[in-house]
């Protein structure tokens, strides 16, 4: 069984015993990244043995690139498949009306289903796949996000995004060929969202150190080695040259077995993934234009990185105590917040993370305490997070966005994001820290006033 190269098969269908004190296992059972790749599908389907009746998930582009002939091998190799064809060019939402289509092509006998697809689409069949007990199996046509390998499902329940656990694909397929020819702003959001690992490796030790969170350093040092090896082979990526864009391919399915392996996301998302999912639900409640999930998380990396330089630059034993409580926002204040930016939606978001999560003032003061306790400590992790010039550096090399007037934030959204995003999930991260010693609003504005819209 061939993998990719530079993990030695040991994340393959193995279980292992890590040096966080873990025992890690990969439930996925075959993954091909190489040119040819699809080849192999009919291959890995009889080794499998799951049946021979499927559903193949896909969309009009999807289905060109590479949809039709999975069709035409599953039905050479006496497959039976059911096509469940999403009829536009634009996106599928992984949302109450697309889970209804797909289930109504699912029947009693179907024993497998299989996605050929990017994001969303993938998301989609993952969370049904997990809810229905039918495993499926994954056909990348894009290297436009990192998920392929995780048990995460970001799906939109009433504009509301939810990341629900959900299932592995029991194989990925990803064929070179057809990845490379996918449309370069899809690989180059693939690179941000790999991008965004520079800041959320940050945002996990920072909580480990005060929250106490669980940490894998091992599959962090894993994760940014894969992607110093993208950042060095930027130019490789922007021409689509075949052995560039299956390490990308290669270092986004590991960041997935990260993400796997530890059992949510915490590996690979940190703030600037707060950030981007703040957009994506506004986008979704105004009707306004979309862009990949993984260009708003480049965005939202160059914004963390600026947010992080300030959060340095201020020394937390000069806080007035008296101010903080003064200004604090109450429960109600959250609330109205909420409701006013992201209506029925914010509503949600208050009742699942904010008010679950409030501190009081008491907790608050202990969350402070210990924050000026571990100063010294949490300033050593600034030689990790990366300069704002780094990441423009970086991301005007391959040819993606950075900054935020490039997908639709104006001045008054930028604002708004860095304040709520911390609302989105339960996840301590730096905004949650700069809030508790009263620099979120001082941070926030002058993180803003240095952007041009």
């Amino acid at each position: 069984m061939e993998t990719y190269k530079f993990v030695d098969g040991r994340f393959v269908h193995q279980t292992f015993m890590c040096a966080c004190g873990k025992e890690h296992a990969v439930p996925i059972k075959d993954i091909f990244v190489k040119s040819g790749a699809l080849e192999e599908l009919t291959g890995v389907l009889d080794r499998l043995k799951l049946g021979k009746k499927c559903v193949v998930i896909a969309d009009l582009n999807t289905y060109e690139a590479a949809g039709k002939q999975v069709m035409q091998k599953l039905q050479a190799a006496s497959y039976q498949p059911i096509l469940c064809l999403f009829d536009t060019h634009e996106w599928v939402l992984p949302n109450e009306f697309a889970i209804g289509k797909v289930m109504l092509n699912i029947e009693m006998d179907t024993s497998f289903l299989l996605v050929v697809g990017s994001g969303s689409l993938t998301d989609l069949t993952r969370f049904i796949s997990s809810r229905s007990s039918i495993p499926f199996i994954s056909v990348p046509t894009a290297a436009s996000m990192d998920g392929y390998a995780s048990s995460g499902a970001p799906m939109l329940q009433e504009g509301f995004k939810r990341t629900i656990i959900s299932a592995p694909p029991q194989a990925i397929i990803a064929d070179i060929d057809i990845i490379r020819k996918a449309p370069y702003d899809m690989t180059a959001s693939g690179f941000s969202d790999m991008l965004g690992k520079l800041n959320s490796r940050v945002d996990w030790q920072l909580s480990h150190m005060l929250t106490g969170e669980y940490y894998c350093e091992f599959f962090v040092e894993l994760i940014d080695a894969t992607l110093q090896q993208c950042i060095e082979d930027i130019a490789g990526i922007r021409q689509q040259n075949p052995e560039s864009v299956t390490r990308l391919m290669e270092g986004q399915i590991l960041s997935g077995i990260g993400m796997l392996l530890i059992g949510n996301s915490r590996p690979a998302s940190g703030s600037e993934h707060s950030l981007s999912h703040y957009w994506e639900m506004k986008a979704f409640l105004e009707n306004k234009e979309k862009h990949f999930h993984g260009t708003k998380v480049g965005v939202g990396t160059g914004v963390m990185a600026k947010f992080y330089e300030k959060f340095f630059a201020r020394d937390p034993h000069a806080i007035d105590l008296a101010d903080i409580k003064q200004r604090r926002q109450s429960l109600d204040d959250l609330e109205d917040a909420l409701r006013k930016q992201l209506g029925p939606v914010g509503a949600d978001i208050f009742a699942d993370v904010t008010k679950p999560g409030y501190l009081g003032w008491k907790e608050q003061q202990k969350q402070i305490e210990a924050l000026q306790a571990s100063w010294e400590d949490i300033k050593k992790l600034q030689d990790l997070e990366p300069a704002f010039n780094r990441v423009v550096e970086i991301q005007q090399a391959a040819g993606a966005s950075i900054m935020p007037k490039e997908v639709h934030v104006d001045r008054e959204l930028l604002r708004e994001t860095i304040l709520y995003a911390k609302e989105v999930r339960s996840r301590y991260t730096v905004l949650r820290a700069a809030e508790t010693l009263g620099w979120l609003e001082e941070i926030t504005d002058e993180v803003v006033s240095e952007y041009d819209f």
